[in-house]
């Protein structure tokens, strides 16, 4: 959507986005099979490149926060209401349990226009 505004005798074109909201849970590994990241979102959406991050004993507050580990980056893609993305995650080598996750946006200037509702803290611990 685009609007045009007149001032001064300058065109201006703005490119309003409205800001979309997603959700997702971590399901913790359970016999064998690998720990799951489900998203959903309320509308439509079309996701941009996104990171699961990872921080032993503690939330990990961004990708810019040190002690952050990258555990799986996500490809965009289309998310609608209906159906949630599930991504599989690697195994985590050489840690023990106790890792709390959380997804950003890889380019944080898609936190302008993508609001991330994180799980508490004891349910996104793997």
């Amino acid at each position: 959507m685009s609007d045009t505004l007149i001032t001064g005798g300058r065109r201006l074109e703005l490119k309003i986005r409205l800001v979309q909201q997603i959700f997702y849970n971590v399901k913790k590994s359970r016999s064998g099979k690998p720990a799951q990241v489900e998203i959903m979102a309320a509308d439509p959406v079309l996701l941009p490149s996104l990171v699961v991050l990872g921080a032993k004993g503690r939330v990990p507050l961004g990708p810019n926060d040190s002690g952050t580990r990258v555990m799986h980056r996500i490809s965009p893609g289309a998310l609608d209401s209906v159906h949630p993305m599930i991504i599989s995650l690697p195994p985590v080598n050489g840690l023990n349990a106790g890792i709390n996750l959380r997804l950003f946006p890889q380019n944080q200037s898609d936190s302008n226009w993508l609001q991330i509702n994180h799980p508490a803290a004891d349910k996104s611990t793997l």
